[in-house]
């Protein structure tokens, strides 16, 4: 198969001992004592999750499924939407 990339959001949330993380479009989570712990966590499940669909044969029936798109370069390309109350609010 020819390579590409794709574009995806995985959403972190800080819990109250650990981070969480979600990739919606996969349907894929993991988590971590700490945001790095929870960013490495869940770049290894989406990879894992990837590359068992390109073994088995249905990498690009279930990216098309879930409306994810395919792009031409040769990598792939995880987007990060970080989302965490204490990045986002302020306390006064």
């Amino acid at each position: 198969m020819k390579n590409f990339y794709i574009i995806l959001t995985v959403i972190f949330q800080e819990e109250k001992d650990c981070w969480t993380a979600e990739c919606r479009e996969l349907g894929t989570a993991s988590f971590g004592d700490t945001f790095e712990e929870a960013r490495d966590n869940i770049t290894d499940a989406i990879e894992l999750h990837l590359d068992e669909l390109e073994a088995v044969g249905e990498c690009g029936r279930f990216l098309k499924e879930n409306n994810i798109k395919k792009n031409n370069p040769n990598w792939f390309f995880f987007y990060l939407l970080i989302k965490s109350p204490s990045i986002f609010t302020k306390t006064v």
